[in-house]
């Protein structure tokens, strides 16, 4: 996308960084790449509740990602070394990992 003659940048971004950091790292970002200061707010980040996952429901999404397309943005696939581990993470904690590994 980035070598298209029409997109000055491309910037992938994880939801779930967003949703811990809010948007105003991204906001900069954006600002850098065309030169134009934002007229609007960031968004602040969010504290969000834990939500347990069934494990069927991780299994499926685990089956089912184009995995390939996923790494673009930093996911990797999440391979538990205790399978109680699983039943007890949330999404939000999968991505603190990757966030973590990506900085």
């Amino acid at each position: 996308v980035k070598e298209w003659y029409w997109v000055e940048d491309s910037i992938p971004v994880q939801y779930e960084k967003l949703v811990k950091d809010g948007t105003d790292f991204l906001l900069t970002m954006v600002e850098d790449a065309v030169g134009i200061k934002r007229q609007c707010d960031a968004i602040p980040s969010q504290e969000r509740s834990r939500r347990p996952l069934k494990q069927d429901f991780v299994d499926w999404m685990t089956d089912h990602i184009d995995w390939d397309a996923e790494s673009l943005i930093g996911y990797k696939k999440w391979v538990e070394e205790d399978e109680e581990d699983k039943l007890q993470d949330t999404m939000v904690e999968k991505e603190s990992k990757t966030v973590s590994a990506m900085q």
